[in-house]
C-alpha cells in the first residue's frame, strides 16, 4: 500500500490518508 500523506493515529491502529490526488480520504484500520 502505498499512500501520498499517511498519518498514524493510536499507536498504528488507523491510517488516515489524504493526498492531493485523492478527492476523498480513505481511512484503513489494521
Amino acid at each position: 500500500m502505498s499512500f501520498q500523506s499517511p498519518e498514524l493515529s493510536g499507536k498504528g491502529g488507523q491510517i488516515w490518508s489524504r493526498g492531493p490526488k485523492r478527492t476523498q480520504p480513505r481511512v484503513v484500520s489494521f
